[in-house]
């Protein structure tokens, strides 16, 4: 399933099997949703795409619950096909979802979202909360957020064809939740 990023910059993913939490139900301001048959039982979740990427995915290991892998890793689950949602949180979202409310000028516009300022939209919807740190620019030391969740579930039928950009990319999907998101805390 190949997803234009806009940088390079590593990121902090949940995989999971089953529901997402309330959260992360509510917060996602992008996603891409496709199949995948998985026979072998396990998934590579990298953002290598070089020439030799073969030789790089060769030496990625099976990933370990609150592991930290440079390339990628692999996750074993049941063979089988599956429905795949990949979801961007900020304030991480590297397909540029928030960056499309809060910073339109640098990440583009999209239709239906109209933009706002980070913090002015915090206070919108969210009056009587105090803004998380990351929203202020001050420093944190509290770990990072998640900044993708993949979620499997089984394949419920036929899937119709997802959108794609110019270069193959799954097209992303971006949304103004109604709530400002608060960003998902990551147990790293």
């Amino acid at each position: 399933m190949p997803m234009a990023l806009y940088q390079d910059d590593g990121y902090v993913v949940r995989f999971i099997l089953g529901d997402l939490a309330e959260q992360e139900a509510a917060e996602w301001t992008s996603r891409v949703i496709w199949k995948l048959d998985i026979p072998c039982g396990e998934v590579l979740v990298s953002g290598v795409l070089t020439p030799d990427f073969q030789e790089e995915f060769a030496t990625m290991a099976a990933a370990e619950t609150n592991g930290s892998y440079w390339v990628g890793a692999y996750i074993t689950v049941p063979p089988g096909a599956y429905q795949v949602e990949v979801y961007g949180y900020p304030p991480g979202d590297l397909s540029s979802g928030w960056g499309k409310i809060t910073a339109p000028r640098v990440f583009g516009s999209h239709p239906g979202i109209q933009p706002e300022k980070p913090l002015e939209y915090w206070r919108r919807t969210r009056p009587d909360e105090t803004p998380p740190i990351w929203m202020t620019d001050e420093f944190e030391e509290e770990g990072p957020y998640i900044d993708f969740v993949i979620r499997l579930s089984p394949l419920a039928g036929d899937m119709a064809e997802p959108a794609l950009e110019e270069d193959g990319c799954l097209q992303w999907e971006f949304r103004k939740p109604a709530i400002c998101p608060a960003g998902i805390r990551s147990t790293l």
